[in-house]
């Protein structure tokens, strides 16, 4: 009997690491492809009202791409937004750590849901 929940220990520490691993593939990648999101957003115009009809617009090229101008207020809001939401992470990661030290791993995991 001993030995069987021994088995199961070992089979829900294997479930526990796959699904951390599976949920940092899933919801990780914000903070980590940020470059790549904020090209995307470039591209789809987020922020462009704050170009148009500035002086703080320099075009590269010859101008006929979306991505041939650079914008510093354009940048400067998307920069102020990963700002924000890296100090968000942070702060909150603190916040779950000490609960998962205080009330343990299921308490947090359904504070999450």
């Amino acid at each position: 009997m001993a030995r069987n929940a021994h088995l199961d220990s070992g089979r829900l520490r294997f479930l526990y690491v796959t699904w951390a691993v599976l949920e940092t593939m899933l919801f990780g990648g914000l903070m980590n492809g940020w470059a790549s999101l904020v090209f995307i957003l470039k591209e789809d115009g987020l922020y462009r009202d704050l170009c148009e009809n500035n002086s703080s617009l320099t075009l590269l090229g010859n101008g006929s791409s979306p991505h041939s101008s650079i914008c510093t207020e354009q940048d400067a809001m998307l920069n102020l937004w990963f700002s924000i939401a890296t100090g968000l992470r942070n702060i909150f990661g603190i916040v779950i750590g000490l609960i998962i030290f205080k009330f343990g791993t299921r308490v947090a995991r359904l504070l999450g849901w």
